[in-house]
């Protein structure tokens, strides 16, 4: 039996961010506290669970937020969809 499974790869958001997949929370991405704010430019990755994917068009909504208010912030880096059959 094959099974499907997809994931979402950022290569890097600098402030603290809400991931979205068809208007469901994936998860948090939040930076470590000043001076550094560590994981700013950091890749991560999230699951997209299988019952939360439509069979046709799919949305990724992702709400970032200022890390500081005298700093910009934002999605630096690309994003990659990728799925995969599992045997």
């Amino acid at each position: 039996q094959q099974k499907e499974q997809a994931q979402v790869y950022f290569d890097s958001i600098d402030g603290n961010a809400a991931i979205y997949l068809n208007g469901k929370k994936l998860r948090d991405h939040v930076m470590g506290p000043a001076p550094t704010y560590a994981g700013w430019d950091k890749p991560f990755v999230s699951d997209m669970p299988q019952a939360w994917l439509n069979s046709g068009e799919n949305v990724i909504a992702i709400q970032v937020t200022s890390k500081s208010p005298d700093t910009a912030s934002g999605i630096t880096g690309g994003i990659t969809v990728v799925g995969v059959t599992l045997k």
